[in-house]
């Protein structure tokens, strides 16, 4: 740098400027020429030093912002994989549970149908010939092959969502593959039982190879999902329902628990001891049923989540009816209302005793 450009640059490091209006100050002046204010050394301000830093915290601003904005970005990402994950894997869960449902029917028809045939070779029964002992067959299996249609369509729609693994799960390729296998021999073991036809031999023996396939390609699917501590863990949509159902049946229970053993329809001083309790039921619990009320009609084919539904529908209806029995009975004094909330209060108890019996048989046959 020359002699003169260096005293320029020291000339406009050390220039002031007035630090009320901003006009240029001389150096040793004492008053800005401009708005008449004294100066003061102090506080005199560099103007080449204020606009260097205020770029610089524009400048740091900005990469704080871009930073920011890519953590938030990566992090949504993430959270958005892990989301789409959690879903495929309770949708495996879903295609496994159904599946096996699926599968036990199929092989009820087709033994039906291996079995009319044979009896009508072998016996005569089931009609004049093969085909009326087919169709007795099919007749008498009529609404497992109509189940046997709504499983295939819901399979079908569960195994469209699993031929696409999420981004970041491709981990799950391996099971997919296993999926894919299994879901060929559940749909040729289908079209078998549901469309019979060749000579009895054949149809005997493909019966067999069919049953064993599909049970061969479960097992399989079943073992790898035990096999991966995510995938074993994991639940089924119906299996979170049926935990719902039991949630709230277990508050229902706590409520039943809470009215005196002592109170029987045989009792002579029954609606005495009615009266005392019936303040108990003027204000709703408020139970949150809400989400098994607004999701119960995807499960009305599930079988395994269908009798606890009807269970928690009857009790749920009995509850309501003795809160609004309760509170009429509270405004008019009646007989007639006090009669009604009776009869309310028995069913509902008798509706959680049940629905507590079957649960205690259910966990016997597991």
């Amino acid at each position: 740098m020359s002699e003169d450009e260096n005293k320029v640059s020291q000339e406009n490091d050390s220039t002031k400027f007035c630090t009320s209006c901003g006009e240029k100050l001389l150096e040793g002046q004492l008053f800005c020429s401009k708005c008449g204010k004294k100066v003061d050394e102090k506080t005199v301000i560099s103007k080449k030093a204020s606009i260097n830093k205020k770029y610089i915290y524009i400048f740091a601003g900005i990469i704080l912002m871009v930073i920011v904005g890519i953590f938030t970005s990566i992090n949504i990402k993430e959270k958005k994989q892990q989301e789409a994950r959690a879903k495929y894997i309770m949708t495996i869960k879903d295609f496994q549970e159904k599946s096996y449902v699926a599968g036990a029917n199929l092989e009820d028809i087709a033994d039906t149908i291996q079995t009319y045939w044979k009896e009508n070779i072998y016996e005569k029964k089931h009609g004049s010939n093969i085909d009326a002992a087919i169709f007795a067959a099919m007749l008498d299996k009529g609404d497992e092959i109509e189940k046997s249609k709504k499983y295939d369509d819901e399979l079908l729609k569960i195994y469209s969502k699993l031929k696409s693994v999420p981004e970041g799960s491709e981990d799950l390729n391996d099971i997919l593959s296993t999926i894919e296998k299994f879901y060929n021999s559940y749909t040729d073991f289908h079209s078998f039982a549901t469309e019979p036809s060749g000579s009895y031999v054949d149809y005997s023996a493909s019966n067999n190879t069919k049953t064993d396939e599909f049970l061969s390609n479960y097992r399989a699917l079943e073992n790898l999902i035990k096999s991966n501590s995510e995938l074993n863990k994991a639940k089924s949509t119906s299996e979170i329902m049926i935990e719902k159902i039991s949630k709230a049946m277990k508050e229902y229970k706590i409520i039943s628990d809470s009215i005196p053993n002592d109170i029987d329809p045989l009792d002579e001083n029954l609606y005495e001891k009615v009266k005392k309790i019936i303040p108990d039921f003027y204000v709703d619990k408020h139970i949150d049923v809400s989400d098994i009320e607004n999701n119960k009609e995807k499960f009305k084919n599930d079988e395994k989540v269908n009798n606890g539904l009807e269970y928690f529908t009857i009790t749920k209806t009995s509850y309501d009816n003795m809160i609004k029995y309760a509170n009429s009975y509270k405004k008019s004094n009646s007989q007639d209302d006090l009669k009604k909330f009776k009869s309310e209060m028995f069913e509902f108890r008798g509706y959680v005793a049940m629905y507590g019996v079957q649960v205690e048989s259910l966990d016997e046959d597991n």
